[in-house]
């Protein structure tokens, strides 16, 4: 596999508010040939109701999903550090902040995925939809999921088109809809709306030059 650098613009209605960036590539984890993905999210957002927060993540893939994880945390100055390994109990992570550190397993049988990047497999026909349990990595809990494959439309960026499946994620007030081209990241979008989001505006991700992706 070929490693794969993505930058992404973070925008809340017409505000530009942070970035995120992508790697994507095989590499050795115990000696084992993994997909590594690294991806860093920060977000600055100022006035009546702020948002600052950068995250980096580290995770690894093998033929089952999700083998380990390792992410560090800055939610506006309160500092935090996770790491995990998939067991046979399913997916245990070491939880360190303000000092204190907690350790929490999600068992294997109470989750599907770990990630709403990769098309289930279930999904195939437009129309399509499944109730999945999710893990969250960033809110640490199982968050249950109806995901509706819509179809596929052609996605351009950066001047390159792709043919990207469409996907709804709803969970709770939350709907979430992706563009999503094949397992990868080089061809990916994101709207999110909620409550919040009727209030602040629309949630956009979308590849962009680093320049356009890095607020000013």
């Amino acid at each position: 596999m070929r490693a794969a650098e993505v930058w992404y613009a973070i925008h809340l209605g017409e505000d530009h508010i942070g970035y995120s960036y992508v790697l994507d590539e095989t590499r050795l984890y115990k000696g084992a040939s993994c997909r590594h993905v690294k991806n860093i999210v920060a977000v600055n957002k100022e006035g009546l109701i702020r948002v600052k927060f950068n995250y980096s993540h580290d995770l690894y893939f093998d033929s089952q999903g999700l083998l380990a994880y390792a992410s560090t945390r800055d939610d506006d100055g309160v500092k935090s550090t996770i790491t995990g390994t998939r067991g046979t109990e399913g997916l245990t992570l070491k939880i360190t902040k303000n000092g204190r550190t907690e350790t929490k397993t999600f068992p294997a049988a109470d989750y599907d995925m770990t990630s709403l990047d990769v098309l289930p497999a279930s999904l195939r026909t437009p129309g399509d939809a499944q109730v999945l349990n999710v893990v969250d990595l960033d809110l640490l809990k199982i968050k249950r999921y109806k995901l509706t494959y819509i179809g596929n439309e052609q996605l351009t960026i950066k001047g390159r088109a792709y043919n990207a499946a469409v996907v709804t994620a709803k969970t709770g007030t939350t709907q979430t809809k992706y563009w999503l081209a094949g397992d990868r990241h080089t061809a990916y979008r994101l709207e999110k709306n909620s409550f919040m989001g009727a209030i602040l505006g629309l949630i956009k991700i979308e590849a962009a030059d680093k320049t356009e992706a890095i607020p000013r």
